[in-house]
């Protein structure tokens, strides 16, 4: 089995991706400085936190791959950068921000997010995961899949989908999150892996069912990973939707999860090492030889020589 149902780990989770541009005049190394601060709150923030990221195209465009347990866990996030995103917007204009997720977590993002015209995608059918990542560095490749359904195609459209959970059930053991989310005629299908290879087998393993789910929409994909993994997919992601863009992971990423557990071992590690710098801690010296020099071994000062 490739991997497993949402039962077993952290399961079906909420995911969001913020989509930037660079306003006139305004540089990626002055977004890179706020991204690096973006991640830095991460690291001491929020412990529902399961991956966070940037990933960049080209010299103005970048977006933030980041996902939650749940949408409490989404909210203290940006409850804690609320420094970072007013800055942000300062230098860039946020082009979409759409959100992935159980319906149940999505209904509790709505209001608190209603100024930032959000666009979300509930799950439907199953949804498989091997979350948490391993980590603490986060260096896994998603594939971020937008299906338009031609009218009146939807419930095969469906079919074929559940047609490809199954297929991946069996299929390639690098794949570490993989569901469906609709929102009217639009489906979106995330996928994540643990490197490139994990791609490529995972779209041998769909193949028949994602031929059919093409023919009945027209497809648009992302692929976001490191500039070794996008390197490796190109070529062979492009033969088959030619259009398809490719975002390169920034050095920094994180699985604060379980980079959080790290910093908790290091500091019990610390703390265990404190009582045996007290047990070296130098001997009190005999009364005797506060009042009368240095003491011998029996106990006794030693003699002071006379002065000439």
């Amino acid at each position: 089995m490739g991997c497993t149902t949402s039962r077993d780990t952290v399961g079906d989770h909420v995911q969001i991706m913020p989509y930037f541009k660079l306003k006139e005049g305004k540089t990626m190394a002055e977004a890179e400085k706020l991204m690096d601060a973006f991640v830095k709150g991460v690291r001491g923030g929020t412990e529902k936190t399961l991956y966070y990221g940037f990933t960049v195209k080209g010299d103005d465009e970048f977006m933030c791959r980041e996902g939650y347990r749940d949408a409490e866990g989404a909210l203290a996030h940006l409850e804690e950068v609320k420094e970072q995103l007013d800055q942000v917007t300062k230098i860039c204009e946020i082009t979409s921000l759409e959100i992935l997720g159980p319906a149940v977590e999505l209904k509790k993002l709505e209001e608190p997010l209603k100024s930032l015209n959000a666009v979300y995608y509930p799950t439907y059918g199953e949804n498989l995961s091997s979350l948490p990542l391993e980590g603490p560095v986060d260096t896994h490749v998603t594939l971020q899949a937008k299906f338009t359904v031609k009218e009146g195609k939807m419930e095969e459209f469906k079919k074929c989908s559940a047609d490809c959970i199954a297929a991946t059930r069996k299929g390639t053991k690098l794949i570490k999150y993989y569901g469906f989310h609709s929102r009217d005629n639009i489906v979106r299908s995330r996928k994540g892996y643990e490197n490139a290879d994990g791609v490529l087998a995972h779209i041998g393993d769909i193949g028949e069912p994602l031929g059919k789910m093409i023919e009945l929409s027209e497809l648009e994909v992302q692929i976001h990973g490191t500039k070794e993994d996008i390197e490796k997919a190109r070529e062979p992601v492009s033969k088959i939707v030619p259009q398809a863009t490719f975002w390169v992971l920034r050095e920094g990423a994180v699985t604060c999860a379980v980079d959080k557990k790290t910093e908790k071992k290091e500091k019990e590690a610390k703390k265990d090492e404190e009582p045996a710098a007290k047990d070296v801690a130098p001997k009190a010296q005999p009364e005797e030889a506060k009042e009368g020099g240095e003491a011998k071994e029996g106990g006794e000062p030693e003699e002071e020589e006379a002065a000439d």
